[in-house]
């Protein structure tokens, strides 16, 4: 496992055109970063992940405007859960807006927009799924997500019972993680 404070991302670019998209936010204010996944999977030594999700403090509507600022074409994806696609050499990488979610019912949230990486990372799943990379490999850890992967601790952020109430697809999830990641009995 790589270091905690640094990751190697180089894996994950896999089309030099992924940097116009880094560009394009920054150009308007913005920060961006790979979240879950790619991100997770890294960290593990599973240097094959196709998961590439970012994450954004721009609003949808500001990241779209950065993408055609800089000829990236954008296709709606969840624009009301701040979810947009970027197209870059025919795949659809998506971007998703910071966010809180305001309401649940089970499966769908309604969405409040944020500035705040914390706060987006606190409505994640499980804390191997709220870890954030920035494009140079600086690591962003708000809920021990990486002192769990190491120790093979797969958990919910918060209160489980709340975690898989707001979406119970989680618990699926929590499964799934489990089977790769766990090093504890059941």
């Amino acid at each position: 496992m790589m270091k905690p404070n640094f990751l190697d991302m180089s894996k994950l670019l896999t089309s030099k055109r992924i940097y116009r998209l880094f560009d394009a936010v920054e150009s308007h204010g913005g920060t961006l970063r790979f979240v879950g996944g790619a991100v997770r999977d890294t960290l593990a030594g599973r240097h094959n992940s196709f998961d590439l999700d970012l994450a954004s403090d721009l609003s949808p509507d500001e990241l779209v405007e950065a993408c055609e600022d800089y000829g990236l074409k954008t296709v709606p994806i969840g624009l009301k859960f701040g979810t947009i696609g970027v197209i870059i050499d025919n795949q659809a990488l998506e971007v998703t807006s910071l966010r809180r979610d305001v309401v649940t019912d089970g499966r769908h949230a309604k969405v409040e927009f944020t500035d705040d990486w914390s706060v987006d990372a606190s409505r994640r799943d499980l804390t191997i799924n709220a870890v954030y990379a920035d494009l140079y490999g600086n690591v962003f850890d708000y809920y021990n997500g990486i002192n769990d992967l190491e120790n093979g601790i797969v958990r919910f952020i918060g209160n489980p019972d709340e975690r898989i109430k707001e979406d119970y697809l989680r618990i699926m999830r929590f499964f799934r993680f489990y089977s790769i990641f766990s090093k504890q009995p059941m």
